[in-house]
């Protein structure tokens, strides 16, 4: 039963759809460095101009996976 609450979890959030995405990113990223650097510039002016969002939400998702660990 749980292991089908985080299938319904995963599905929700997309994450499945966005998985293959994320994994030829980050092959394109090992072996292209300016793309590397690009990404991470990019990630962390986004962390800098909405740090009230990334906060809030990095919140939401400690307290999900406690949740999980009870």
């Amino acid at each position: 039963m749980l292991y089908g609450d985080r299938m319904e979890q995963k599905q929700e959030t997309g994450l499945g759809s966005v998985l293959g995405e994320v994994k030829e990113l980050l092959e394109h990223m090992e072996h292209i460095p300016l793309l590397r650097h690009e990404v991470l510039s990019f990630f962390y002016k986004f962390k800098l101009e909405n740090r009230e969002l990334v906060e809030t939400s990095m919140k939401g998702s400690k307290i999900e996976e406690e949740k999980e660990n009870d």
